[in-house]
C-alpha cells in the first residue's frame, strides 16, 4: 500500500476533496463529485478517527482497513459457504492478490465499495429478518457511494428475491419481468456507445452470462419465502441507511437537487465521455456462446460428470488468472459459466446463498463499462470467490463419485493449505524486499511512501522549481498531489473528478484568478495530457488555449514543462 505512486492521480484529486470536506467545506454545495454521500461520510469518519487531517499517508493508511476487512469477511464468508479451511484459504489469498490494485488509487471509493459488495455476500447467507435489513442497508450504502454499483447490487437481490418466491403465477411473472430486464440491461446500459467494436463484444458477453444465470434460477425449484417475509426488511433497511446518509450530507449544507444532479443526472449524462476498453475480442463471444450452450443442454436435462470437470476447469483457470495477474482472462473465461455456482454441491448449502453470489458477481460486472480500469479488477475480486465455489463444489462432487479417494482428498486439503500459506509469506517477504529497495518520497504528507529514484528525483525537481520560480500554481491536467507537495493547495471550486472536469466554467475562473498573479505558474504533464485529453478532444473548451496564450515554457524534464508569464 505505501510502495509506489500512479501517475494518473486519481489518488490526489480525492485527498483534495478530503482536504475541502475536513475544513468544513461543503460537498455537493461548494464542490460537487460523482461518487455518493456515503462515501463522504466514510472519509470523513474515517479522517476524524485519525485527527482531521488529510494526507497521502492517512489516505493509504485509511486503505489498509477495508483491504484487510474485505479479506477476512472473504474468509469467513466461504468457510461458511464450503466448510473447508482450505477453500477458505484459496479464497482468501487470491482476494488478497487481487486487492493489490487499492494501492493505485490509495482514498477510491472502490474501496468501501468492494468492503460493502462483500459484506452483501454476507448477508445473503440467510435470508432471515436481521439479514435482509442489513442487505437492504447495505445496498443502500452501495447506491449511496458509487450509484452504479448500488443498482447492479439492488437488481441481482430483487432477481433472487422474486425466484425464490412460492411457486405460481406470481413468481413466473415477477421473474419474467425482472429477468427481461436484467438480460436487457447491458445493451440499455451501452446504448450509447454500442457501435464500438469492444462496446459490441462486452456487451455480447454479459448478456451470455445474464441470461443462463437468469433461466436457471427461474427453472430451479423455488425455496417457496413469502413475499411479505423477504420485501418489508429489505425496503426497512434501505430507507434507514438512505435516510441517515442523506440527513448527515443535508445537515453539511448540501441540497437534495445538487446531491442528484452530481451523482445520478452527471453519471448518466457524461459517463460515455471517457472510455478504457476492455479488449476481449472475439475470445470474449466464443466464451460467451460457449457458457450460454453448456447452460442450453444442462437446462434441457443432460447431466453427467462433464458438467463438473467442466466446473473445475473454469475455476481453477479463473483462479490461476488472477493469480497470474490476468483479469480480463479471469473475466473472459469465469463469467459466462457463473450460472454453473447454483448447481449443487455435496454439502447442503442452501440455494439462497448459492444464487446471491453468482446474481451479484454477474451482474457487478457491468462496471466495467465504460472504464474498465480498476473496475475490471473490483469484478476479478468477485470472480474469485464464486470460482473458489466452484472448484471446491466440482472437487468434492467427484470426489464423492469415486474419481479419487478420501484419503487423498484429505491429502489434497492439507497440500492446499500448505501451499497458500507459503505462497503467502513468500508474497510478503517479496513486497517488503520491493518497498525496502524503493526511495522515501520524502515530501509534505508523504511519510512512509516510497516510490522509484528517479521518480522521486524528478517529483523533488517540481517541488524544487515550484517554490523557487512560483507564488501560484496551476498543474494542467491536474496532478493534485504536487498541490500538497508545494504547499500551494488551490482554493475550492466546483469540479475535481467529474467526466468533463476540465470544461468545468467556474473551475475554469478560479484557476485564471489563482494565474493571474506576475509570478504564477503551470505545470504541464505529458502523460496527463494524454491521459485526460485524448485526441479529439483538442475542440472542447478547456483552460488549454488561455495557458498557450499567456505562458511560454522555462524548464522541462521528464515529460514536466514549468510554465511562466509571457513577457
Amino acid at each position: 500500500m505505501f510502495s509506489g505512486f500512479s501517475f494518473y492521480d486519481d489518488e490526489g484529486s480525492l485527498i483534495l476533496m478530503s482536504r475541502w470536506l475536513m475544513d468544513g467545506h461543503s460537498v455537493y454545495g461548494e464542490f460537487n463529485s460523482i461518487y455518493g454521500p456515503f462515501y463522504f461520510l466514510y472519509v470523513w469518519t474515517a479522517h476524524t478517527l485519525l485527527g482531521g487531517s488529510a494526507s497521502h499517508t492517512t489516505a493509504r493508511l485509511i486503505a489498509v482497513v477495508p483491504w484487510v476487512l474485505t479479506c477476512v469477511v472473504t474468509l469467513g464468508y466461504t468457510l461458511r459457504m464450503t466448510r473447508s479451511r482450505a477453500a477458505a484459504l484459496v479464497a482468501w489469498i487470491v482476494v488478497l492478490r487481487a486487492l493489490t490494485f487499492f494501492a493505485l488509487e490509495p482514498g477510491h471509493p472502490q474501496e468501501i465499495s468492494m468492503l460493502l459488495v462483500v459484506a452483501l455476500l454476507a448477508a445473503g447467507i440467510r435470508p432471515n429478518p436481521s439479514n435482509l435489513i442489513a442487505a437492504g442497508a447495505l445496498v443502500a450504502a452501495l447506491f449511496l457511494t458509487k450509484i452504479n454499483l448500488g443498482v447492479f447490487a439492488g437488481a441481482a437481490l430483487l432477481l433472487v428475491s422474486v425466484s425464490s418466491l412460492p411457486a405460481g403465477r406470481a413468481r413466473n411473472v415477477l421473474i419474467g419481468v425482472m429477468g427481461g430486464i436484467c438480460v436487457a440491461a447491458p445493451a440499455v446500459l451501452m446504448r450509447p456507445l454500442l457501435g464500438t467494436g469492444w462496446v459490441q463484444v462486452c456487451c455480447t458477453l454479459l448478456t451470455l452470462s445474464i441470461a443462463p444465470m437468469v433461466a436457471v434460477l427461474a427453472a430451479g425449484k423455488p425455496e417457496g419465502i413469502p413475499a411479505r417475509r423477504q420485501w418489508p426488511p429489505l425496503a426497512l433497511g434501505f430507507a434507514v441507511c438512505a435516510a441517515l446518509v442523506i440527513g448527515w450530507s443535508m445537515s453539511r449544507g448540501a441540497s437534495l437537487y445538487a446531491m442528484a444532479q452530481s451523482t445520478v443526472l452527471a453519471n448518466l449524462t457524461q459517463s460515455h465521455s471517457w472510455t478504457i476498453p476492455l479488449e476481449l475480442g472475439i475470445a470474449g463471444i466464443l466464451s460467451g456462446v460457449a457458457g450460454a450452450t453448456v447452460a442450453a443442454v444442462w437446462l434441457y436435462g443432460v447431466r453427467g460428470r462433464a458438467f463438473e470437470w467442466l466446473r473445475l476447469a473454469v475455476g481453477a483457470a479463473a483462479l490461476l488468472a488472477i493469480l497470474a495477474n490476468q483479469p480480463h482472462i479471469a473475466f473472459a473465461v469465469a463469467l459466462p459459466f457463473l450460472w454453473m455456482v447454483l448447481l449443487p454441491g455435496v454439502q447442503t448449502t442452501p440455494l439462497w446463498p448459492r444464487c446471491i453470489l453468482a446474481a451479484i458477481t454477474v451482474m457487478e460486472a457491468m462496471s466495467v463499462y465504460p472504464v474498465a480500469g480498476s473496475q475490471l479488477r473490483f469484478t476479478t475480486v468477485l470472480l474469485a470467490i464464486a470460482a473458489t465455489q466452484m472448484v471446491y463444489d466440482s472437487w468434492t462432487v467427484l470426489g464423492r463419485a469415486a474419481i479419487w479417494s478420501g484419503e487423498s482428498m484429505r491429502r489434497a486439503e492439507k497440500a492446499a493449505i500448505a501451499v497458500v500459506l507459503a505462497a503467502y509469506i513468500w508474497s510478503a517477504g517479496r513486497a517488503l524486499t520491493n518497498y525496502l529497495h524503493l526511495a522515501p518520497l520524502d515530501l509534505n504528507g508523504t511519510s512512509g511512501v516510497h516510490i522509484d529514484a528517479a521518480d522521486r528525483n524528478t517529483y523533488h525537481w517540481i517541488v524544487s522549481h515550484a517554490r523557487g520560480s512560483c507564488d501560484s500554481l496551476v498543474s494542467f491536467p491536474a496532478m493534485h498531489s504536487v498541490y500538497f507537495w508545494t504547499g500551494m493547495v488551490p482554493p475550492v471550486y466546483p469540479d475535481v473528478d467529474g467526466w468533463q472536469a476540465y470544461t468545468n466554467a467556474g473551475r475554469q475562473s478560479i484557476e485564471r484568478r489563482i494565474l493571474s498573479s506576475p509570478r504564477a505558474c503551470v505545470l504541464i504533464v505529458d502523460k496527463l495530457m494524454d491521459f485526460w485529453l485524448p485526441p479529439g478532444d483538442e475542440n472542447k473548451v478547456t483552460l488549454l488555449a488561455f495557458i498557450r496564450e499567456n505562458f511560454t515554457e522555462a524548464y522541462g524534464r521528464d515529460g514536466f514543462h514549468f510554465l511562466v508569464r509571457k513577457h
